[in-house]
């Protein structure tokens, strides 16, 4: 189920600067609510909004501050948005990696997700995700927590639509537990 997300209009200040030179400039600073998920916490990195965020644009620029996309993900993360149950059927290839007794993988994040900006890049971090693999009764066969992190760069295509690409991700696992029944156990 997903959540609904509000805006709190309390909160919200609006700046509108407008010169002949250069144009209109309008600033909007507000907070991000999840239902649910009060008290979500997340990574800040304050600056000004300034139209020097926009500056190289053309017609039209549009820039959102990594904190909002983080109270964002905090709120998601504080709600239990993030977590997820899943039939082994459904992980694909990875299924090969793990025991055959595993019927469902639990997905719990440990952490919110966090979206920092590099270069002309957004860095995405997700750490200690928990992964328990149950069988069809449910008991814990395999369980393992991971981390990734990987930069999210958005560009045009040759027919001018938006897209999103991705570096390579770096990848951090450990082998938290596995069961007598493993069959062929993970080093740790």
């Amino acid at each position: 189920m997903l959540n609904e997300v509000a805006c709190i209009s309390g909160s919200t200040n609006i700046v509108v600067r407008s010169t002949k030179a250069t144009g209109l400039f309008v600033a909007v600073d507000t907070s991000i609510l999840v239902e649910g998920g009060e008290g979500g916490s997340f990574v800040a990195n304050p600056m000004p909004i300034t139209s020097s965020l926009v500056s190289s644009s053309q017609a039209l620029g549009v820039a959102i501050a990594d904190d909002a996309v983080n109270q964002l993900l905090g709120g998601l993360w504080a709600a239990g948005s993030l977590d997820a149950s899943l039939p082994i059927d459904a992980v694909g290839p990875i299924a090969a990696l793990l025991d055959d007794s595993i019927a469902t993988l639990d997905i719990r994040a440990s952490l919110p997700p966090t979206m920092t900006t590099v270069g002309s890049g957004l860095e995405v971090s997700l750490g200690d995700l928990i992964i328990t693999g149950r069988d069809a009764a449910g008991a814990e066969v395999q369980a393992f927590a991971l981390s990734l992190r990987t930069t999210l760069v958005a560009g045009p295509t040759g027919d001018n639509r938006l897209v999103l690409t991705t570096t390579t991700p770096t990848v951090f696992a450990q082998v938290l537990a596995q069961s007598d029944v493993v069959e062929n156990p993970l080093d740790a």
